[in-house]
């Protein structure tokens, strides 16, 4: 057998790009785990783990309030945003306007 049939070769061959990918995507993925359980501030040095602490914000009040904005918000700006692409006939339809949402 020779050394371009190996088998051991093709798998010493493709080990670093998978390790590669792995420490690329695992990496900030771990780190993004820690960080949701500490409680990391930007420009303080210090972070200590504090567990499900940091996950109290969905059983507030503001939250369930502020997710219903959006949903009303998001809903809004794309039916208008239909409704002025379907009128082919208002002036200054073709002027260029800002976008609030774009998907």
């Amino acid at each position: 057998m020779g050394a371009a049939q190996s088998p051991l070769l093709g798998a010493a061959m493709f080990a670093p790009a998978v390790l590669y990918i792995l420490l690329l995507v695992g990496g900030p993925f771990l780190l993004a785990i820690f960080y949701a359980f500490s409680d990391a501030r930007i420009g303080n040095a210090e972070m200590h783990f504090v567990g499900w602490k940091t996950s109290a914000a969905p059983a507030k009040p503001q939250f369930s309030v502020a997710i219903r904005n959006s949903f009303i918000f998001t809903i809004c700006s794309k039916s208008c945003d239909r409704r002025r692409q379907h009128s082919r006939h208002l002036p200054g339809k073709n002027l260029p306007r800002p976008r609030l949402i774009r998907f």
